[in-house]
């Protein structure tokens, strides 16, 4: 439970102040394992591997311009 395989996150910025957001991105920024991150907030995409996009029904990789 301290370091799974996989995580998981749910809006994850909502509630934080600057310095959570910039403390919470750096830990995932340093973790080794696969992290999901499901957000409306594009505060994660340059520490990404791969970026999608929920489009109507569909599921899009979304390349970075």
């Amino acid at each position: 439970a301290v370091n799974p395989l996989v995580m998981l996150l749910d809006e994850p910025t909502n509630s934080l102040d600057e310095s959570g957001r910039i403390r919470l991105r750096e830990m995932i920024k340093h973790r080794k394992n696969t992290t999901v991150i499901i957000s409306h907030d594009d505060f994660f995409d340059d520490i990404s591997d791969e970026n999608y996009l929920i489009a109507g029904w569909e599921l899009k990789l979304y390349e970075r311009q």
